[in-house]
């Protein structure tokens, strides 16, 4: 298996890996929900943030690694540091998703963003962040979003970056994602539920979890 950075000509095969990471197990692409778009609808708006490279963000290619095997693609994930220059990943993504999809969605999207808000877990500023994670099902069972996070953990010590823990958002009905990072070596560290039931015109599940793992950079040098 070899596992790299992701490069110009792994694009579609990255906005699709983000798409089903997306739906967490379920048939239900939250940004379908969220934006009012069909799924040819939301592949146009990620290939445009794609484009915009903007760091600090989930959606920034130079933060993929992707996996690939006999010349079929395995798997992919993304992976920052959180509020690395103060500002937080979601106000810059919200930010850049609101330039492209205009004033006349505002409105709906800020409704349904609050909604989403009730359930919100924070990420820890300076801490690595692990996000879209993605297996090809004929891949699955092989340990590979273990090793995908590893490599994460390495390019990014290697570039210099500082970091004491690795985090990564899950929908708290997603088990086969759980367990992928409890293996890793990662546990719950926070939960949040939302009463609202607007939340299932968006997603399929009402509770998001923060994992952790502590991470001693010692143990990469």
């Amino acid at each position: 298996m070899n596992i790299r950075r992701a490069e110009t000509r792994d694009l579609d095969f990255v906005i699709e890996a983000v798409m089903e990471a997306e739906k967490s197990g379920s048939d239900k692409l939250s940004y379908c929900g969220l934006f009012g778009l069909d799924a040819d609808g939301v592949r146009t708006l990620l290939a445009n943030v794609f484009d915009e490279e903007i760091e600090g963000q989930e959606l920034y290619l130079p933060y993929f690694v992707v996996a690939e095997e006999g010349g079929e693609y395995a798997g992919a994930l993304s992976a920052w540091i959180e509020g690395e220059d103060g500002i937080g990943s979601n106000m810059i993504k919200g930010n850049i998703f609101g330039y492209f999809l205009g004033r006349d969605k505002l409105a709906e999207i800020e409704r349904k963003a609050a909604v989403l808000a009730d359930m919100q877990v924070e990420r820890d500023f300076k801490a690595l962040q692990i996000e879209n994670v993605y297996v090809s099902a004929s891949f699955r069972g092989r340990g590979l979003t273990g090793a995908m996070i590893e490599q994460q953990i390495k390019d990014n010590f290697a570039a210099g970056k500082n970091f004491e823990r690795v985090q990564s958002v899950l929908l708290g009905n997603n088990g086969a994602s759980l367990r992928a990072f409890e293996k890793a070596g990662f546990a719950v560290a926070k939960e949040n539920k939302t009463d609202n039931p607007g939340i299932f015109e968006i997603l399929s599940c009402d509770t998001k979890i923060l994992v952790e793992r502590k991470i001693n950079r010692n143990d990469y040098e």
